[in-house]
């Protein structure tokens, strides 16, 4: 039962992964074919708060725990916005999204991502 389940999980991710590089390799090809205005001036502070969003969640991870890090992932990047204001409602949905990637990454899928880091536990 272990090794069927452990396939079936290396399946899921295996087909994951190849539909996001579909999408992305689609995305690329339509904006190739497409006429439009040309990229105007890089957003630096926005490009360098999402990179550092991410980087911090890899580093977080086992420090914190898969929940704790999310929050930096999803706070650090949403602060490039000039639309992001925190306030009940993103909390709420801060809460939510936490909760269903945590079931999702580390129930439904499996993937060794601890829930309580080493920091957490002292």
């Amino acid at each position: 039962h272990v090794r069927s389940r452990r396939q079936r999980q290396m399946c899921i991710r295996d087909r994951l992964g190849t539909v996001l590089a579909v999408f992305g390799l689609a995305a690329i090809v339509r904006s190739l074919l497409r006429d439009g205005e040309r990229v105007g001036k890089l957003a630096w502070m926005p490009m360098g708060l999402v990179t550092t969003g991410v980087v911090a969640f890899a580093w977080l991870l086992p420090r914190l725990g898969l929940p704790l890090s999310l929050v930096f992932l999803l706070l650090v990047p949403a602060s490039a916005s000039g639309h992001f204001r925190l306030g009940l409602k993103p909390l709420l949905l801060m809460a939510i999204l936490i909760s269903f990637c945590t079931l999702l990454f580390v129930e439904a899928l499996g993937v060794p991502m601890p829930l309580v880091g080493n920091w957490v536990k002292g």
